[in-house]
């Protein structure tokens, strides 16, 4: 809301406050949990000093450019009036005590889980279905924690078919042997209470919080998960998504670490953090006029935003493709940074124990943030809008960090992809192939899913044999859609998916030639794992396709940024590619007839002109530009992949080397005349 303006000596102010219900918050203390507050929510006082007053009273938009902006946090100790009231939301931490110290931490957990656990988005799924919150599931394995005579203790507990409350822990994965992972060799041991030492601080501590909080159990993968050879890890992979949304809350240690535990007990100033912030203390008044104690004003200098930004959004743990998972499915995550604690739930804005944080605009590009709503919707999206939703959940992913891609590049994505699954199942009803998940696309738009494209220019990059070609997730690279062909206006397509083979590996697709195999028992059907509605890992999925193939010559780098941009209107791309490369028709080769960008290694170096196929995926009606040589004001574009013969492997087989855009005259009526044929692409 806006204050009023004030003559000062030599100057005008002008006083805003910034109200806690205008952010979204459920205030602390609220006995109903809704998004009204009880007060007037007060969190920020923001005072801009000018010396013409027609700057601060000409227009309240901009008024922080009429003269100095000077912001305060508003607080309160939790048991004054002004607190209790709920006129003012903000909470003062000395800062020569530390918000990770355990005597702080433990009742700022419960003031904000008291809030928490009655907003309606924090007690569902991502795929919409309703959490017991109190009483979920527990996973197969837990560290069962109790107190004795104030001592914590804990063993390893199976708990499969039970249910119970438990937090779940998103680390950074170290060696096994900093982890001190539970193996064959001592899981009996650990059940019973024994073989645990030495444990890293890390995990000890956060046992220690559980305790605290008294929450009986906690859910670490590398204790609870068999580790290693004989282990657990390919089964429990698939119940990500159950275990980290079914837990009251995720533990996110960004950077507190396996050697320095989770509490930071110290109560020396940070020096880095400069001296404490100077308070100013005004008396409160209730609606009567009566003061009943105070208030105060602390300087806004933004030190936790800085410390949100350095620690977490642009921090290792968020780098890393596991956690990006972890994130998107837990209801609640506490964040611990050297200094700080950070509350991120569903619906509340991102706050710290001394009260809500105003991101910072470049927030918006973290994948944390940029994907929240989406995380928080998808649920609920009509059909049309769930590729779009789906391109940009991978968008997000692709491009992160995995220390074994070979193995993870899909399994460390599979709990988000088991949520949208079970949305898309919900959506189509009793068909069986609506939530059909192919090697990270999905069987009801994949046309859509195949026209994916490799970003960051020329850069090496590895390729993994063990997933398909035509999948974003075979290149360890980040990758991007420019356009979408799914139920999109002036679209057409000849390429039909006449059937998903399921070989058992990538070295044994020659199998499918063999009629008794695909003629036989439905064994190229996608087993699945035991607890997951995904396809097993081992098993290499192959496309039958009915479409229509075109040679083309590939061509050197467009030499000039303008040249992109002129390719990218012409086929209506909404994202221009760096490295795009030029493609002429194989029998029009002195003229450019769209753009290919090639994420195949072998295919990543200048040379001449080489000739592949470009395979039609969809073709789009685009309003003519002059000099295509058309009459009626509509050209065609052709979304293609391009593909080269593998049938060393697989007869009629086929692999993906990029993807493109083809137009003009002579492509049109050599696609028009092409013959449509079914093949294979691995």
């Amino acid at each position: 809301m806006n204050g009023g303006s004030e003559k000062g000596t030599g100057g005008w102010m002008h006083l805003g406050t910034t109200r806690a219900d205008s952010m979204g918050l459920v205030l602390l203390g609220s006995p109903t949990g809704t998004n009204i507050p009880l007060g007037l929510g007060i969190s920020f006082l923001k005072a801009t000093i000018a010396s013409n007053p027609r700057k601060l009273l000409g227009d309240f938009k901009d008024v922080d450019k009429a003269g100095i902006a000077l912001q305060f946090r508003v607080v309160a100790d939790a048991h004054d009036a002004a607190a209790r009231s709920g006129d003012v939301v903000g909470r003062y931490i000395f800062t020569d005590t530390k918000a990770t110290n355990e005597s702080l931490l433990v009742p700022s957990i419960r003031a904000w889980l008291d809030v928490c656990c009655r907003h309606g988005p924090c007690s569902r799924t991502l795929s919409g279905q309703q959490v017991d919150q109190h009483n979920p599931p527990l996973p197969t394995r837990c560290v069962y924690v109790w107190t004795d005579r104030d001592t914590v203790k804990f063993r390893l507990r199976d708990t499969a078919g039970t249910r119970g409350t438990y937090i779940t822990v998103s680390h950074r994965w170290l060696s096994d042997e900093d982890m001190n992972c539970t193996r064959t060799t001592n899981l009996h041991s650990r059940l019973t209470g024994d073989s645990f030492t030495p444990l890293p601080p890390l995990f000890r501590d956060v046992i220690t919080l559980a305790a605290r909080l008294s929450i009986p159990h906690v859910w670490i993968d590398a204790l609870c998960i068999v580790q290693g050879d004989g282990g657990e890890w390919a089964v429990e992979a698939g119940r990500m998504a159950d275990y980290y949304q079914n837990s009251l809350f995720t533990i996110a240690c960004t950077s507190a670490n396996l050697a320095t535990g989770l509490f930071n007990n110290a109560t020396a100033t940070n020096p880095a953090q400069g001296p404490p912030s100077p308070l100013i203390r005004l008396p409160y008044r209730d609606r009567k006029g009566e003061q009943k104690g105070s208030f105060y004003l602390c300087p806004d200098r933004g030190e936790e935003e800085a410390d949100y930004w350095d620690s977490i959004a642009r921090g290792e743990l968020l780098s890393r493709g596991w956690v990006f998972q972890e994130w998107a499915l837990s209801r609640r995550i506490v964040c611990c940074t050297a200094s700080d604690v950070f509350f991120r739930c569903k619906e509340s804005p991102l706050r710290t124990a001394s009260g809500v944080l105003q991101p910072r605009r470049q927030w918006a590009h973290m994948p944390d943030f940029r994907l929240r709503d989406v995380f928080a919707t998808f649920h609920a999206l009509p059909r049309p809008e769930m590729p779009s939703a789906w391109n940009a959940i991978v968008e997000a992913y692709s491009g992160l960090k995995l220390t074994r891609p070979g193995q993870d590049r899909l399994v460390a994505l599979s709990g988000v992809a088991d949520e949208f699954g079970r949305a898309l199942s919900r959506q189509a009803g009793e068909d069986e192939e609506g939530s059909v998940y192919i090697a990270g696309l999905w069987l009801p738009f994949i046309l859509d899913g195949l026209l994916w494209e490799k970003i960051g220019g020329e850069e090496p990059h590895e390729r993994l044999p063990s997933i398909p070609s035509y999948s974003w997730a075979s290149v360890y690279a980040p990758v991007q859609w420019s356009s979408s062909v799914y139920l999109s206006d002036g679209v057409d397509t000849d390429c039909q998916v006449l059937d998903v083979l399921w070989a058992p590996s990538r070295e044994a697709v020659a199998s499918l030639d063999d009629p008794s195999f695909v003629n036989g028992p439905p064994d190229h059907r996608p087993p699945r794992d035991v607890g997951a509605r995904i396809p097993a890992r081992d098993r290499f999925p192959v496309l039958a396709l009915r479409t229509k193939l075109q040679p083309v010559l590939l061509g050197d780098r467009f030499p000039t940024q303008e040249d992109r941009d002129l390719a990218a209107r012409l086929t209506e791309q909404k994202k221009v590619g760096g490295s795009w490369r030029k493609v002429a028709s194989y029998l029009g080769r002195n003229h450019v007839a769209g753009w290919a960008s090639l994420e195949h290694p072998e295919f990543q170096s200048d040379g001449p002109p080489r000739v592949v196929f470009a395979l039609h995926v969809a073709r789009r009606f685009a309003r003519s530009t002059p000099g295509l040589g058309y009459r009626m004001g509509v050209h065609s574009i052709f979304h293609v992949l391009f593909v080269r013969r593998i049938e060393e492997d697989l007869v009629d087989g086929y692999e993906r080397i990029g993807v493109g855009a083809l137009f003009g005259k002579e492509m049109e009526r050599q696609f028009d005349t092409a013959v449509t044929r079914e093949l294979r692409l691995l």
